[in-house]
């Protein structure tokens, strides 16, 4: 209930009592006090919102810290908008393959790490990408089965399980336009991305 209603109510009470005679006092006052109290309980819900936004905003900022300390280390990229965070991992995958290279592990454990740290609340859904060769429909089913290894993998670290997904994506949005095989820019093509959201 807005505040100009509020007045609008008030004044219609008014000139109710004074032109019929039939709201007393007592009846004033006892609305009045009913719709200061409607207003008292909108303001707290509002102080309340904004509480919450203030405390989801520090989590995504000291999660997005965190991330790009892991960033740097490991040579990816972080990307803030307004309601998630894009990671670009150095996660990649060998030609035609899903299985998640060993050498990869040991950062995927500690995204788990600051996630769970930082943000446990999160959905984090995992992007799968192949290279261009193949088939587009095959490409899709491979990039599937690469995001859902990761997936797994993390969920196995910490992770809810009811807040990772896996989305593959197959040959879309290539790093390196075109290169695929073993190539540099191939094996930069067969990757992972996380998508980082609140779970609100």
């Amino acid at each position: 209930m807005s505040s100009a209603f509020v007045r609008f109510t008030l004044v219609a009470l008014v000139v109710v009592a004074a032109g019929c005679n039939k709201v007393n006092q007592d009846q004033f006052d006892q609305s009045m006090a009913q719709m200061q109290s409607q207003l008292d309980e909108q303001g707290a819900g509002i102080e309340t919102n904004a509480a919450g936004i203030e405390a989801l905003q520090a989590e995504l900022d000291a999660l997005q810290a965190e991330l790009e300390e892991l960033a740097d280390e490991y040579q990816a990229s972080v990307e803030r908008f307004q309601d998630h965070i894009l990671f670009a991992t150095p996660v990649n995958f060998e030609f035609d393959s899903y299985d998640v290279r060993d050498g990869d592990y040991v950062f995927l454990d500690r995204f788990a790490m600051v996630v769970s740290h930082h943000y446990g609340s999160s959905v984090v859904t995992v992007q799968g990408f192949t290279d261009p060769a193949g088939p587009e429909d095959y490409n899709r089913l491979l990039s599937q089965k690469r995001a859902e290894n990761v997936a797994k993998y993390l969920v196995e670290r910490g992770l809810d399980a009811g807040s990772v997904r896996a989305v593959g994506l197959g040959e879309v949005r290539p790093v390196a336009p075109g290169e695929w095989g073993e190539a540099d820019g191939g094996l930069k093509n067969r990757r992972v991305t996380f998508v980082i959201e609140s779970a609100g």
